[in-house]
């Protein structure tokens, strides 16, 4: 398959995962509430009408709840991969002692991409990661590596 053809067929998939969420209920309720939430209550020992399901049903409900976060995810992967990249170019250090690229300057929580040298394929590779702060790690850095923000590192950001 080319890298193309991946693509479409991501974005193709992409539009069944957000049925399936939409359908399910996950985006509305943040989670999965099956109707027999509803439909099947009880009184628990306080007087609190809870759900009345079998240890089946919970196990489902459970699975269901952890499999639909999942594909929320990759929904949101494939999103991000969709959106143009608007901004590239090199890090540097402004003037509130802050980093940015190509005037926009980056926070905490900023989602952005850099480079990455692969040793194996002997090629660079972009990284989506986010931009995070702490003095364990000497300020700045990317979230997933724990890798340093540096003056020079290629980066670009998607929106």
């Amino acid at each position: 398959m080319k890298i193309q053809d991946a693509k479409m067929a991501l974005k193709e998939l992409n539009r069944h995962i957000k049925t399936i969420l939409h359908n399910s209920g996950f985006e509305s309720n943040n989670g999965f509430y099956p109707d027999e939430y509803e439909t099947n209550r009880k009184l628990d020992r306080d007087g609190f009408e809870v759900a009345d399901l079998t240890a089946d049903e919970w196990q489902l409900v459970y699975e269901c709840e952890h499999i639909l976060d999942k594909l929320d995810s990759i929904s949101e992967r494939i999103d991000y991969l969709s959106q143009p990249i608007t901004h590239k170019g090199k890090l540097y250090r402004t003037t509130n002692d802050r980093y940015a690229v190509d005037g926009v300057e980056l926070c905490c929580g900023y989602r952005v991409e850099y480079q990455q040298y692969d040793k194996e394929h002997e090629c660079y590779y972009w990284i989506i990661d986010r931009i995070e702060y702490s003095d364990k790690y000497d300020g700045y850095y990317f979230y997933s590596s724990k890798e340093p923000c540096s003056e020079g590192k290629s980066v670009r950001i998607r929106w």
